[in-house]
């Protein structure tokens, strides 16, 4: 009998509360490599996926609020694609826009990852860790195992998946908690990992940090937040007026009817970059014009002055499957049983893998004193399966930058706050 074997991948992000700011003596400053050369075909390729992958998201979203990692997906799909080989290779590199040759490509996203979650004392938090779990005593092919191990610091890590998946289930979502914080509990839900389960490519991705300028919560006062149907609901509107502080670092800017923000965290080496349409059902015609380029004409608007940010908190669930959303950016072969290669991964004696789903799930808070997210990646490889204001009381969009890169880390579409 052909067996198929199939991938699965599952994101998720989460969030607890803040703490104040504290500033850390011990202070060493991010050094980057390169934000050009390579590690620039990289950023660039990843921030035209998230503006892609975003446009998908939205369609199958509706009304409703959309919070996810690109930058987890990028990785965990750049751990797959090393394994990838013909069509499957070339429509994996196309939709991550990987423009440089395949290693180089990974070796630069690896120094990147490594840059952004140096362990170095800062004024935030960035983790990114990675790892493969791998059927016991399975061909899985050097060149691909060093790739992991070498570019995205993913050893393999043995577990005999075809006696015992449930005990493998458990091993990936301990080490997932333990990545996050605890904050990210049983990633791989009951029957994701079956006994023709032979691998799991798994991400973790941890981020806390402090405004580099906090909200007053003294000046939080609940509002009318209005939604898409130009109904309201109210909800607590945190408020900050730059004028008020002698050095805030907070950016504005304007760009035909968007209002800009761009507000650093604690150090000034990641910022949240606030997109606001001017009017209330303005939302649809910023997400239609709205890619990689655009993301860049409402960075250059942005310049110091003093004004007001007005935004909700916010506190965000999100779940969705990206199969079609993935097949549809154009890597339709992957999920096919018959048109899949990934012989790069493995000479499976026992069949042939493919990419079975995509499942996402996230998590994010917002207060008065900053942001902490988590995410996670799992790939499941198995045998078949007034003064100027930027005033965010109606649907609005926010992306979480590393700025001496530009790589976009996590992107949150806010509908209805409540």
């Amino acid at each position: 009998m052909r067996h198929i074997l199939s991938l699965s991948l599952l994101f998720l992000t989460a969030c607890p509360e803040q703490t104040e700011p504290e500033p850390n003596p011990n202070r060493v400053a991010r050094v980057v490599v390169s934000a050009d050369g390579d590690v620039g075909a990289v950023v660039q390729g990843h921030n035209e996926f998230t503006f892609d992958l975003y446009a998908g998201l939205v369609q199958t979203a509706g009304d409703d609020n959309v919070f996810y990692s690109p930058f987890s997906t990028t990785t965990a799909l750049g751990m797959t694609m090393a394994g990838a080989e013909g069509v499957t290779e070339t429509e994996m590199m196309d939709v991550l826009g990987v423009s440089i040759e395949q290693a180089d490509w990974h070796t630069a996203l690896g120094s990147l990852t490594r840059d952004l979650s140096g362990d170095l004392d800062r004024g935030y938090t960035l983790h990114v860790a990675n790892r493969i779990f791998g059927q016991t005593d399975y061909p899985w092919e050097q060149p691909f195992l060093d790739v992991c191990e070498s570019d995205y610091d993913a050893p393999l890590e043995a577990w005999d998946f075809a006696s015992d998946p449930e005990g493998g289930r458990e091993l990936v979502n301990d080490w997932v908690a333990e990545q996050t914080e605890d904050l990210i509990e049983d990633l791989l839900p009951a029957g994701s990992v079956t006994a023709d389960t032979r691998m799991v490519l798994a991400n973790a991705i941890y981020f806390l940090a402090d405004w580099e300028t906090p909200f007053d919560p003294d000046q939080t006062n609940d509002g009318a937040f209005t939604l898409l149907d130009d109904s309201t609901v109210t909800v607590p509107l945190m408020f900050l007026d730059t004028e008020e502080r002698e050095e805030h670092g907070i950016q504005l800017g304007w760009v035909d009817d968007v209002s800009v923000a761009r507000m650093p965290y604690q150090d000034g080496e990641v910022s949240m970059v606030l997109l606001v349409p001017d009017a209330a059902d303005g939302l649809a015609a910023l997400e239609t014009g709205l890619d990689a380029a655009a993301y860049a004409t409402y960075l250059g608007a942005l310049s110091d002055g003093d004004g007001v940010v007005v935004m909700p908190r916010i506190e965000m669930e999100y779940e969705v499957e990206l199969k079609d959303v993935m097949a549809d950016l154009g890597m339709a072969s992957a999920f096919d049983s018959a048109t899949a290669d990934f012989t790069g991964m493995a000479d499976a004696a026992d069949g042939q893998l493919h990419i079975d789903g995509i499942f996402h799930k996230a998590f994010v808070s917002i207060d008065e004193y900053g942001t902490e997210a988590a995410a996670a990646t799992a790939v499941v490889v198995g045998v078949d399966s007034a003064p100027p204001q930027v005033r965010a009381d109606h649907p609005f969009l926010f992306v979480v930058q590393d700025d001496l890169t530009g790589a976009i880390l996590f992107v949150g579409r806010v509908t209805d706050p409540s």
